[in-house]
């Protein structure tokens, strides 16, 4: 140590947050019998030091100030050195001394989530757009990013480092199926990030789209032929169509005169058929007629609700104790 300079530097805080400013206080005193000229100060962080004087007498002293704004490359402990030289008494000996001061950097790493869907509602088959906006929200930089969805799974987020402020946006998607009914598809991303001191920092959000579906059922029967005698055999031919946007299972139809129909399929499809048909004998006790009967055909969606459908024929049953229909006999005009 210099037996005539004596020097000290002083932080204005022991600690301070990234991006904070700290005022440093240099304080040069002439602590010998001879009088300092040629005094100059060079801290190794902030460069040139201006003091109140650059000549000491003995006992006197001068002070300098210097402001620095906190980086993140400071983390942990900012340390840095002043170095202050002078002449002593009319030279050429030069005195050199030093003075550190020392502060704990701190940080507040932060993350924020912004999920949204490119529709509120949406029915089978529709894809769903998901929107992630990942925002840098504290004061240092961010890497190691993950990003999960809870219906999607990990996202690639295509960047792995975001400077405090700055943000990223990705997109996934999602095609509702049946499994997602009754609705609503609702789903949580989670987003973790880590700080410079490897501390984690995580945040989440989630959106809720409504689910429409429509399940529906359609039956035509017919008859073949239209009209018979007692005795002679109807087909009666089923035909069962989804009509509706999800699928149906447990398909059924029963005819009120014959029973249940065996059909071709029991689960159907958006847009799918099914086919059955029955036979009957036309019983004389039936007569006058009309034959009419009705099927009723049914179906499950995957929610549980029931579809149901309905249709009518009717077969003229002719009584062949009466005497045939006679036709008009149409004569020639004959003038004279």
């Amino acid at each position: 140590a210099s037996t005539e300079l004596q020097v000290t530097k002083t932080a204005s805080a022991s600690s301070a947050e990234v991006g904070t400013s700290i005022t440093y206080t240099y304080v040069v005193k002439a602590i010998g019998v001879d009088d300092l000229t040629n005094i100059t100060a060079n801290d190794d962080k902030l460069g040139p030091v201006t003091l109140t004087s650059s000549s000491l007498t003995p006992g006197s002293e001068a002070s300098g100030t210097l402001a620095y704004v906190v980086q993140e490359s400071d983390l942990p402990i900012l340390n840095n050195q002043v170095t202050v030289t002078a002449t002593l008494g009319g030279g050429p000996t030069e005195e050199v001394e030093h003075a550190v001061a020392s502060v704990k950097v701190t940080s507040s790493p932060a993350i924020v989530l912004h999920k949204s869907a490119d529709k509120s509602t949406a029915k089978v088959g529709d894809a769903v757009t998901y929107s992630y906006e990942i925002i840098n929200s504290g004061d240092v930089s961010l890497s190691n990013f993950e990003l999960v969805d809870s219906r999607l799974g990990v996202i690639p987020l295509g960047v792995s480092t975001l400077a405090p402020t700055a943000s990223t946006t990705v997109t996934a998607t999602h095609t509702v199926a049946e499994g997602d009914l009754p609705g609503p598809l609702t789903n949580t991303a989670v987003v973790t990030g880590t700080g410079p001191s490897g501390a984690l920092r995580t945040a989440q959000d989630s959106v809720s789209v409504s689910l429409s579906y429509r399940p529906r059922l359609t039956v035509e029967k017919t008859a073949s032929p239209s009209s018979a005698l007692p005795g002679e055999v109807v087909t009666y031919s089923y035909l069962l169509e989804n009509t509706g946007d999800v699928s149906l299972s447990s398909v059924s139809a029963t005819d009120s005169a014959l029973g249940a129909v065996t059909l071709s399929a029991t689960t159907l499809a958006p847009g799918a058929t099914a086919t059955g048909t029955l036979d009957y004998t036309v019983q004389s006790g039936t007569l006058p007629g009309p034959l009419v009967n009705t099927v009723d055909a049914e179906g499950t969606s995957p929610v549980g609700t029931v579809a149901k459908a309905q249709d009518s024929v009717s077969v003229d049953v002719v009584d062949p104790n009466l005497p045939a229909p006679t036709l008009p006999v149409f004569l020639p005009l004959i003038m004279k």
